[in-house]
């Protein structure tokens, strides 16, 4: 069973993301986030097999939040998703 933690700020996204993952056999959300610095608590705490990650968390980003966990975390895999947000135009 791969353990995730899923972090965005955007609760639908999350949610939804978080759903689509429950749906799996193999995965398991064990944890939502949704700033950097909660997503950096609950993955210390939880230790996640990976933290899904936002690029654009309040406070520490998805990509600061995976370099504080790279240390404390070696063998969790991290990954960010791209903005939610359409571009202005």
């Amino acid at each position: 069973m791969t353990r995730i933690l899923v972090a965005d700020d955007e609760h639908l996204i999350r949610d939804a993301i978080a759903g689509l993952l429950d749906l799996e056999e193999d995965f398991e959300v064990v944890a939502q986030a949704a700033s950097g610095d909660e997503a950096l608590a609950m993955a210390l705490k939880l230790r996640p097999d990976v933290a899904l990650l936002d690029l654009q968390l309040p406070g520490p980003d998805g990509i600061e939040v995976a370099r504080r966990l790279a240390p404390s975390c070696p063998d969790a895999g991290a990954s960010s998703s791209p903005p939610t947000a359409a571009p202005a135009t």
